[in-house]
This record gives C-alpha cells, structure tokens and sequence, in this order.
C-alpha cells in the first residue's frame, strides 16, 4: 500500500488563526481517512495542514468557512518514494 500525502494552506483571516486551527482540528476530523496529520502556523498566519493517508483519492478538498480566511485554501498530493 502506497500512502498519499496531502498539504494543505491558507492565510487566515486577521486575527483568526486560532479559530481555522480549531475548525480543522474539530471540524474536519471525520472527513478525512487521515493516518496522521501535522499542523503548521507561521507568524504571517498562514495555516498549512499535511496528511498522509492511504487512500488521498477520497480525501475531500478542505473548505473552511470564508470568515476565517484571506483567499481560497490551496492543496497539493504528493506520493510517497523510498530509497
């Protein structure tokens, strides 16, 4: 089995980082088949979310709602290599 990852960002809206960290940590949970996701913020407040699962296919696109962010949110597959 090969797994996907997908990375995800954003710019959050001023002065709500904190609300988009906790929509796509609460909200999103039970969409995504994840096997492990990892939370970025850099101190221009952009959000960038990584998952990896095995099946990126059925990964929905991740839209949070339009008050919490700047523009549009932009995501990325990436397929895991070895060696």
């Amino acid at each position: 089995m090969t797994n996907s990852t997908v990375m995800w960002e954003v710019m959050a809206a001023p002065g709500r980082v904190k609300d988009l960290v906790g929509w796509l940590r609460d909200d999103t949970r039970d969409q995504i088949p994840q096997v492990e996701r990892r939370i970025f913020v850099s101190k221009d407040d952009r959000v960038v979310a990584i998952t990896s699962c095995s099946h990126a296919e059925l990964m929905p696109a991740l839209n949070p709602p339009n008050e919490l962010i700047l523009r549009a949110p932009h995501q990325w597959q990436f397929e895991e290599i070895s060696g």
